[in-house]
């Protein structure tokens, strides 16, 4: 594998980390408002903490796009 390739990966890998990172934290954000924040957004306080509990891989498709790698590491969870 060259410098290029290598490069190229460790860039994807880096994406994908930022990726959970910020989906991580936007997760925490969310259940730390309060219920009356959550309804004024349309959102349960149960569907709050159900979404906080999601594992960190498992993130809306909008944001893994162009991510090569979700598939891999989403498939080798479930086994």
């Amino acid at each position: 594998m060259n410098n290029c390739t290598r490069r190229s990966r460790l860039k994807e890998y880096a994406k994908w980390w930022f990726r959970i990172l910020e989906v991580r934290r936007q997760r925490m954000a969310l259940l730390a408002l309060d219920d009356t924040l959550l309804s004024d957004v349309g959102i349960s306080r149960e569907a709050a903490v159900a979404e906080a509990k999601r594992p960190v891989w498992d993130f809306p498709e909008r944001i893994a796009q162009n991510c090569d790698q979700v598939n891999y590491i989403r498939n080798s969870f479930k086994e």
